[in-house]
């Protein structure tokens, strides 16, 4: 079985992704991870190569075609927000994929929103006040 994870940022795509692999003793892969070993340098370096965002994620779907080309079966895969896009979609097609798109509210996900730099480290999280917490949750 092949599952490719789907859905906005920080819905909770490589935590769910992770802990469900471990579950069902499933290999686990995040894609955006991947491309970055794979490339050697952190995603928006290699976003900025490209005029186009398209044209980043034809050169990331060959990480992902290398995935489901030396991984026969068993596997979970987290995609990034764009995953059931055409260039992606392209080569999930190349497998008989179960693929999953998660959702929460969005209060939710502003809780675990996350901010990094241009190497991919995250960001010191900032503690919002009471008053401005009511802005966001709303």
């Amino acid at each position: 079985m092949r599952l490719f994870l789907s859905g906005v940022s920080c819905v909770g795509k490589t935590t769910i992704g992770k802990q469900l692999a471990q579950e069902i003793g499933f290999k686990f892969f995040d894609l955006d991870y991947e491309v970055e070993i794979y490339y050697g340098k952190p995603i928006e370096f290699l976003e900025k190569e490209f005029f186009t965002m398209d044209a980043f994620r034809q050169k990331a779907s060959l990480v992902l075609e290398k995935i489901i080309d030396s991984n026969q079966d068993n596997y979970v895969v987290a995609l990034p927000p764009s995953g059931f896009m055409e260039v992606y979609w392209k080569k999930l097609q190349m497998v008989n994929p179960v693929t999953i798109v998660l959702a929460d509210r969005a209060k939710n996900i502003l809780q675990r929103l996350e901010f990094f730099d241009q190497y991919s480290k995250p960001l010191a999280k900032m503690d919002l006040t009471e008053s401005e917490k009511t802005y966001l949750f709303a």
